[in-house]
């Protein structure tokens, strides 16, 4: 298999180029949808860390035809709300049924890919909400000892954020992307 692609008019050597090239043809997906799920598809891309370029250009096809199905279903394209079995398994029963059972299991396949990547930071976040609340309840000779458990884990989820930011960056600068401000204000909040 090659190394590279033509994708966009473009050839493609690398992940990062797919997702600064990829579009999908315009009979099957609007230019408005498109818009809005494209920056959701790269980042949710981006997490499962495929490095060839076929596997890169084969998950954000996946998941960008997935995420615009969510969209119409009217779902929040929010990482963490979409990406969870329940609406992959939905998906693939509903809006894949006309295709192959073994293509239908290389897309889920992706689309699971994907879910384990985000969910490496979502499940952590979740453990540290569920444990500060838990340590609301508690008397405070025990709640020292909690909050300080709490405080390693939101340490270690800063820098699984950070670790994913300066990917994120750094792949557009492999690709030759120029990165705007924009960038650096979209992922403000995890920084």
């Amino acid at each position: 298999m090659p190394k590279h692609r033509v994708i966009g008019g473009v050839v493609v050597t690398t992940p990062e180029g797919v997702f600064a090239n990829y579009r999908p043809d315009a009979y099957l997906m609007p230019t408005e949808v498109w818009g809005i799920v494209r920056p959701v598809a790269i980042d949710a891309c981006r997490a499962a860390e495929y490095a060839s370029v076929a596997s890169a250009l084969q998950c954000l096809s996946a998941v960008t035809y997935f995420l615009a199905w969510a969209h119409g279903e009217g779902l929040s394209l929010d990482l963490e709300q979409v990406f969870i079995p329940a609406h992959v398994e939905r998906y693939c029963a509903t809006a894949l049924r006309h295709l192959s059972t073994e293509t239908q299991s290389t897309r889920r396949g992706y689309l699971r890919r994907v879910a384990r990547a985000l969910g490496t930071v979502r499940d952590l976040d979740v453990m540290i909400d569920n444990l500060t609340g838990f340590a609301a309840t508690l008397p405070d000779d025990r709640k020292a000892a909690l909050q300080s458990v709490i405080a390693k884990l939101d340490h270690s989820a800063f820098y699984r954020r950070i670790f994913i930011y300066a990917k994120h960056l750094y792949g557009f600068a492999i690709a030759g992307c120029h990165v705007s401000a924009d960038s650096y204000e979209h992922y403000g909040d995890i920084c």
